[in-house]
């Protein structure tokens, strides 16, 4: 020890862990040839004697609290002393310091692992549940989709590894017409945007399986992975001819989706609205026709808000508000009738559900014209907004993203571009940047506007004396006030027409006619009349021409004259009293002296219907009457002003009350 000690002395001082590591050494080595082995498995033979935070740490990380897991007493590392022991000592590297404790670890870490692994094949051994589903046996891919495997490392002639958009299209164009008939099994993950890259072997085989139903017309479901990657290929002109046949089949993708989501809601409703972008994108750089990727009812409503703008321009144009003039007029001015369209497109409140809107479109016209035309001096005077934007939103102009995140081949730059989606909104391309301009934030109908043309219904209503009125809402004081006026205006027009207006009853022509002949045949003298002779002249060679031989007239104007030019002229015949009784127009036909006149405007027999279907549920009808369809109808219409929805519908036994309105009707039709 004295020799050992003097050694030491005359070395360098050494890190303490190379110390360590060199005694240790030398007592393996003693015991080695001794024959037998004096440190037990407690000893810490690869593991210096001072521990630090970090040791501790990275412990810890490597043997997870568990079943199994050694005390921190004994937690010297068997796995690789065993390991160690059973190398000759030749085999074993010299000691290194940190090295020695980096290959430590490592020794570590591949112990774990082959226990790990002969743990688990000793789990393979054992039977499974009856329950536990067997997982799928991996296919083997067909020689197709191996090729379109190896193309995912591959390079192109100048040497560049094929990734992205350029990879997707060349897979695609391989598999364009490859058939498979293998479908997938099980629950498919979802993938925003998919690639083949991104499918396993089994996913590859499902899609193509599913493509090959869905082509010919027989794929029951529209799976969201599936259906995001067939878009894909059909954007980059695989499978179908590019253009309108590809816009056509993105289509019919839509509206599978849209049935699907439908039946199960939720499923693809995500897709659809991915699908309709795609749609528009590609409709817009293949200068495509509009409506393809447009509805009707979108187109609808974009006609209707440039109607609204190009309105309230003309009005502010002509009062020179906002700092307008004539000069920045754009565009015709729309007439009444357009303008009355366009604010019951954009309204919440739809006008062909009123009765009063639709007998009278004309005044109705000219009434929401003028209140129109008011509420934008209004809002151009007193408020920063003006009016039509406060109903559809202002107008946007924003960056636009065509095929975002789609793999495409060559992204498209059409230089210049200039397509007109619908009436209000427009995509355009210059120096490489696409932009979209819409003159509307919002798409779905305004209440706002709703309600100003609800107030002029029911003001209407009530001055043309309306039969079934409404019941008033809250609406703004000035807002009123315009309606009020307007509505007043355009009723003292109407009278005035209605004043200076001259009617005729053609179906009293006839007898008009037959009175003025019989007065002109009395006020001829006996010289006026035709073939008249004095008595003291002499025969002619030729008689008169008899009455009777001249040839009837086709008008009924002209009535023969008698023989007797001293007769009496009939008088004009007048309708009689029993024939008055039985004219539809008499007064107060129909009605028996005394009669109530019905509740809401129900005629007898619709009131009858109704208290047949609140007594006994159902539908009886006097002979010679109506049709139950007909009556109900009927009823439906006027009692729709009280309940805002039709209170008698139909089903297999044939028409019945709607529960929620039978306490209603009952309060009203039953005194």
């Amino acid at each position: 020890m004295d020799d050992r000690s003097n050694e030491t002395e005359g070395r360098p001082r050494a890190d303490l862990d190379t110390l360590v590591q060199d005694i240790v050494q030398r007592v393996l080595e003693v015991e080695r040839r001794r024959g037998g082995a004096s440190l037990s498995e407690r000893s810490y033979s690869d593991q210096p004697i001072l521990r630090r935070g970090s040791d501790w740490r990275r412990e810890r990380e490597e043997h997870p609290a568990g079943a199994g897991r050694p005390t921190p007493a004994g937690r010297a590392g068997s796995a690789e002393r065993s390991a160690s022991s059973e190398r000759p000592a030749s085999a074993r590297p010299a000691p290194a310091g940190r090295p020695r404790q980096e290959r430590s670890i490592a020794s570590n870490r591949a112990e774990r692992a082959r226990r790990a692994y002969q743990s688990q094949a000793r789990f393979d051994q054992q039977p499974l549940p009856r329950d536990t589903p067997r997982p799928l046996p991996h296919p083997a891919l067909p020689p197709t989709l191996a090729r379109l495997r190896d193309l995912e490392g591959d390079c192109d002639v100048q040497g560049n590894l094929l990734r992205g958009g350029r990879l997707f299209a060349a897979q695609a164009r391989l598999a364009a017409d490859f058939e498979d008939d293998h479908p997938y099994q099980g629950a498919l993950p979802f993938r925003y945007l998919p690639t083949y890259q991104e499918l396993s072997d089994r996913e590859l085989r499902g899609y193509f399986s599913w493509r090959t139903l869905w082509r010919r017309g027989e794929a029951s479901d529209a799976p969201s992975t599936f259906v995001r990657l067939l878009s894909f290929e059909l954007v980059n002109g695989v499978g179908v001819e590019p253009g309108t046949p590809v816009a056509l089949e993105l289509r019919r993708l839509v509206d599978a989706c849209r049935d699907q989501a439908a039946k199960q809601p939720g499923a693809a409703g995500g897709v659809v609205l991915d699908l309709e972008r795609l749609l528009h994108d590609y409709v817009v750089c293949h200068q495509l026709d509009p409506e393809l990727a447009t509805s009707e009812e979108e187109r609808a409503f974009a006609r209707a808000v440039m109607t609204l703008r190009l309105a309230e321009r003309a009005r502010l144009c002509q009062e020179g508000l906002r700092g307008l003039t004539s000069k920045d007029q754009e565009g015709p001015t729309p007439t009444d009738a357009e303008l009355w369209e366009a604010l019951g497109r954009v309204s919440s409140y739809p006008p062909e559900r009123s009765p009063f809107l639709r007998e009278h479109p004309g005044e109705v016209a000219q009434v929401a014209a003028g209140v129109f035309s008011r509420l934008v001096h209004h809002c151009a005077k007193r408020r920063k907004t003006d009016f039509v934007d406060s109903l559809v939103g202002p107008v946007q102009e924003h960056a636009y993203y065509p095929f975002a995140g789609v793999p495409l081949e060559d992204a498209p730059k059409p230089e210049g571009l200039r397509v007109r989606l619908t009436a209000a909104e427009t995509i355009t391309h210059r120096f490489g940047c696409w932009k979209l301009r819409k003159d509307f934030s919002t798409s779905g109908r305004s209440r706002e506007l709703g309600r100003i043309v609800r107030g002029i219904d029911r003001q209407m209503r009530d001055d043309w004396d309306f039969d079934r009125p409404l019941k008033e809402q809250h609406l703004p004081a000035y807002v009123t006030g315009m309606i009020q006026k307007e509505s007043t205006l355009e009723l003292a027009r109407v009278r005035e027409e209605e004043r200076r207006r001259i009617s005729f009853d053609l179906s009293k022509l006839g007898s008009i006619r037959s009175a003025a002949a019989l007065t002109r045949e009395a006020l001829l003298v006996d010289e006026e009349r035709e073939g008249y002779l004095p008595e003291d002249s002499p025969p002619t060679a030729e008689p008169p021409v008899a009455a009777s031989a001249v040839p009837a007239q086709p008008d009924d104007s002209c009535v023969p004259c008698p023989a007797d030019a001293s007769a009496v002229p009939p008088a004009v015949p007048q309708p009689s009293s029993h024939d008055e009784a039985e004219s539809p127009y008499a007064k107060g036909a129909g009605e028996p002296e005394g009669a109530v006149s019905s509740p809401l405007g129900l005629d007898p027999e619709e009131l009858a219907l109704l208290r047949h279907l609140l007594a006994s549920g159902t539908a009886a009808t006097t002979p010679g009457s109506r049709s139950v369809e007909m009556l109900a109808d009927s009823a439906n219409e006027k009692l729709f002003d009280l309940l805002q929805d039709s209170a008698i519908e139909f089903d297999d036994q044939g028409p019945h009350l709607v529960e929620d309105y039978i306490e209603d009707l009952r309060g009203i039709l039953e005194p």
